[in-house]
């Protein structure tokens, strides 16, 4: 072999390149064929706000979308969107990028803990996982934790390189802990549940400047959390003044508790609105929010034994989800639950072991999810140390076989990339029998969103601060209901949201008011039966190429 093969050879090694692009490669060929759009046109609604307006909203009439949507990921989806106004294309282009940069940090944190068999199988082991995949760009709302997976990639890289170096008696420079302060900031920019990520880190960092007792460590970890604070507190304080100013009631846990009783443990009988039929069940349950003084802990307080009811329900989801195929398989948990074992038992390397209780530390709080419901995007952020701990377990297994003889070293590592293979293998078969393109649902309200700017070159607006187009869909149906919110994105319009006043205050707690619509689309049998003084309104019909004949109306004529 010659020199430059030899140092090809080793770069592809010792690097996370070739699966970076194979990552790339994979899930950007895959998300097209997303289900629809659905609740994804909120950020893209948002993105087109903040680049047209200059506001982070879902509509000018509505109140702000800061305490709605995380910040950082749909800012990454404006970013994006200054290159391209296709929906599926960003959304591509968030999952190609987001799972690539997520496996190289799998693969660098891997890496610097034990060598390259525990990088490519850390590599191969996100590539293949579906939570992190094929389950998370099915998913009908995902792009906060598309966004916040790249982000916390590097953050646990940063922060596992920083515990080593500790570890090693070596303590890295303050630098290095004020980046890692700015990467869990920029991690808490997009899911605020990491700020309890940011904790384990900061207790097990305290523990070993406690045991070191070091000024190093110190200044590293006063360094970590200046800068982490330095995000963390001006972005609370204008999130509180927004909640004032805006009356939106997202901020206080207690709403949220409420809403998720429907989901978590529904009251008896059929529900005809899950979150409002659930709010009104649990203010049965735990009383009046206003009357708690809107704190949860008070709330729980009156009934723990509903509270304890609800966290065993949905502890039973949460480890159910941990042996579906479709999530995270069996045999990876049984993997994790071996390590887990060596770990308590004192059998791993004690310079290793910082790292590993931080990987634990970082599941162990994923179970927040457990005091509202279970859903399965909320339980994603707990699957990168998962994976971290199985790729320990390969290198452990391949070093204690290899101690004992070379070909007992080499047969089990053959062993483990045979089972890497058939893990990749089902992956791949996941990958490919994939369902076919949603075309329609893009074609139908891209083609109303052109014809809306066509037709309406100044829009006569009532009161609105821009056009609120109400849409009424045809029997049958032919697309998901929900992709008549991809409208407001193609007409460059509000996001439109009607019926949301009920018992459970959902216009206050997702930033929504109910407005009048300035236009209406109505398909024609509907138009047919409409009062005449109504009909009197179209001014134009249109042949949508996907839901037929419409009438557009202007209600303030």
């Amino acid at each position: 072999m010659n020199t430059f093969a030899r140092r090809a050879t080793t770069w592809l090694l010792d690097t996370p390149v070739a699966w970076m692009a194979l990552a790339f490669g994979v899930y950007f060929f895959y998300a097209q064929f997303i289900v629809m759009i659905a609740w994804n046109a909120l950020e893209l609604v948002i993105a087109q706000h903040v680049i047209e307006h200059g506001s982070y909203v879902t509509s000018l009439d509505y109140p702000s979308a800061l305490t709605l949507r995380p910040l950082l990921p749909t800012l990454m989806v404006a970013f994006f969107r200054l290159w391209t106004s296709d929906p599926v294309l960003i959304f591509r282009l968030m999952v190609g990028c987001g799972l690539a940069t997520l496996t190289g940090a799998m693969f660098f944190s891997a890496r610097q803990l034990w060598g390259r068999a525990a990088a490519h199988s850390a590599a191969v082991l996100t590539l293949a996982c579906p939570a992190l995949t094929t389950y998370l760009i099915d998913n009908n709302h995902p792009y906060s934790h598309l966004g916040a997976m790249p982000v916390l990639g590097l953050a646990l890289a940063l922060s596992l390189w920083l515990l080593k170096q500790e570890s090693s008696g070596q303590p890295a420079s303050v630098k290095f802990y004020a980046l890692s302060g700015l990467l869990w900031g920029l991690c808490y920019l997009c899911r605020s549940e990491l700020v309890l990520y940011t904790g384990v880190l900061v207790l097990v960092l305290a523990w070993q400047a406690v045991r070191r007792r070091t000024r190093a460590a110190w200044l590293g970890l006063a360094a970590l959390l200046i800068v982490f604070g330095l995000i963390f507190v001006p972005y609370n304080l204008y999130a509180e003044h927004v909640t004032r100013r805006d009356g939106t009631s997202i901020r206080k846990s207690i709403y949220g508790f409420y809403m998720s009783q429907g989901w978590a443990d529904p009251p008896p009988g059929e529900l005809s609105d899950t979150e409002g039929d659930g709010y009104i069940y649990a203010t049965k349950l735990y009383g009046d929010p206003v009357a708690n003084g809107e704190s949860m802990l008070t709330a729980i307080r009156h009934n723990p034994s509903a509270f304890f009811r609800r966290v065993k329900l949905n502890r039973g989801a949460f480890y159910a989800l941990y042996h579906s195929p479709d999530f995270f398989p069996a045999a990876w948990a049984v993997g994790d639950l071996v390590l887990l074992g060596l770990l308590l038992t004192g059998r791993l390397p004690a310079g290793d072991r910082p790292c590993l209780w931080f990987l634990c530390g970082l599941f162990l709080a994923s179970h927040f999810v457990l005091m509202f419901h279970i859903d399965e995007r909320y339980l994603t952020i707990g699957v990168p140390p998962l994976i971290l701990l199985l790729a320990g377990l390969v290198h452990y297994v391949i070093h204690t076989a290899a101690k004992l003889s070379s070909v007992a070293g080499i047969a089990a590592g053959l062993i483990v990339a045979g089972v890497l293979v058939g893990v990749g293998h089902r992956q791949y078969l996941r990958v490919r029998n994939h369902r076919p393109a949603n075309t329609q649902s893009f074609a139908a309200m891209k083609s109303f969103g052109r014809h809306f700017l066509t037709v309406v070159k100044t829009p006569r607006l009532a009161g609105n601060l821009e056009p609120h187009i109400g849409f009424d869909f045809p029997n049958p149906v032919k697309i998901y209901l929900e992709d008549q919110f991809l409208l407001p994105y193609f007409s460059h319009t509000a996001l439109v949201a009607h019926n949301t006043v009920s018992a459970y205050p959902r216009p206050k707690f997702y930033s929504f008011r109910e407005v009048p619509d300035d236009y209406r689309y109505v398909p024609a049998d509907l138009f047919k039966t409409l009062d005449p003084k109504l009909a009197a309104k179209a001014i134009d019909e249109y042949d949508n190429p996907v839901l037929g004949h419409y009438y557009l109306l202007e209600l303030n004529r």
